[in-house]
């Protein structure tokens, strides 16, 4: 093992928790395009295209209904095992609708309060006997969002913790993205609080700045960075927008430039495929920076599309034709 890797396993094991809703984007006036997205889903997939011999699974709870059977098939189709999937006997997948601008930019309509993912930690709680391991034991690495948090009540979070806690002892890692939705919580104290608890269990985290700034009043991209690192996370990815990647690893800072997409069609996911591009590249015991220059990649084909997740031969196609054209021509600066 190198000092800029952490994983030595060929064939990878990661458990990506949290909720998966039904999607609705924009076709054309009047109609709406229905797919299957979510933060963690949607990290979840492309971090499977991109390493196709990680064992990905999703760990989270649908129902019975056919919008659940129809989503657990398109995770299937995509590679994703759904081993860890429980099924709630009344609950269904929440739903949400994307609204963009002319300049890519979206905004949500949600209906997820009585969403069976709301409930995956008490599902799995009461198929666990005493001595079971937690499916959290069963991976290399475990990835979450805020928003993971956010969707479970008090009780569950604190459940959940305990699993990761336990995971960690047994040599799992965990990657955390803070995700902050103010909706989706009581208060910003709530928030901050459990997102903190997170960070302190982190080995790779990928704050944004917007975020921490409403959390918890940082200032800048620095003084983010040192705070996080200061809370034990080993590597800090600090994702800025159309600024330049900064990640802190070793105590060492390595700077990536993003290079501007000219035409923008829809920025839904591009965050969550940025950390599924970059987590294979880490799996896969490639550097930091060849991790970070992947998830740009990644990041500037899906915001040429529209929805969350791409048609895998056009994503492939696209994401392909963008590393011969921009990747041998992009600047690298460190420091």
């Amino acid at each position: 093992m190198t000092a800029d890797t952490l994983f030595t396993t060929t064939t990878p094991h990661c458990l990506l928790a949290g909720e998966v809703m039904v999607e609705l984007s924009r076709a054309e006036a009047g109609l709406f395009r229905q797919s299957f997205a979510g933060d963690v889903y949607n990290t979840a997939v492309y971090l499977k295209r991109c390493l196709p011999a990680c064992e990905v699974s999703m760990l989270t709870a649908v129902g019975r209904d056919p919008f659940s059977v129809a989503m657990k098939q398109a995770m299937v189709e995509e590679g994703i095992n759904t081993g860890f999937i429980l099924t709630h006997s009344e609950k269904s997948p929440g739903l949400y609708a994307i609204h963009t601008d002319a300049s890519g930019e979206r905004s949500f309509q949600y209906w997820r309060n009585d969403a069976a993912a709301r409930e995956w930690v008490t599902l799995w709680q009461q198929t666990l006997t005493g001595s079971e391991p937690t499916p959290l034991q069963q991976a290399d690495l475990i990835y979450l969002s805020g928003i993971t948090l956010a969707v479970l009540d008090e009780t569950q979070r604190a459940l959940l913790f305990d699993w990761l806690h336990q995971a960690r002892e047994n040599g799992t890692r965990v990657a955390f993205d803070p995700n902050y939705r103010p909706q989706l919580w009581a208060s910003v104290d709530e928030a901050a609080v459990w997102t903190r608890r997170a960070y302190r269990i982190a080995d790779i985290a990928f704050p944004g700045m917007d975020e921490h700034k409403r959390l918890f009043g940082h200032k800048d991209c620095f003084d983010v960075m040192d705070i996080v690192a200061g809370w034990g996370v080993k590597e800090v990815v600090a994702k800025n927008g159309t600024d330049q990647i900064r990640v802190l690893f070793n105590e060492t800072m390595v700077n990536i430039p993003v290079i501007p997409v000219a035409h923008v069609v829809d920025t839904t996911s591009a965050g969550d495929g940025f950390t599924g591009g970059y987590l294979a590249a880490r799996l896969d015991g490639k550097g930091v920076r060849q991790a970070a220059q992947q998830g740009a990649d990644v990041a500037s084909t899906i915001i040429r599309f529209p929805g969350a997740i791409v048609p895998e031969p056009a994503f492939t196609e696209a994401l392909n034709r963008l590393r011969d054209t921009e990747t041998t021509a992009r600047p690298e600066t460190a420091g």
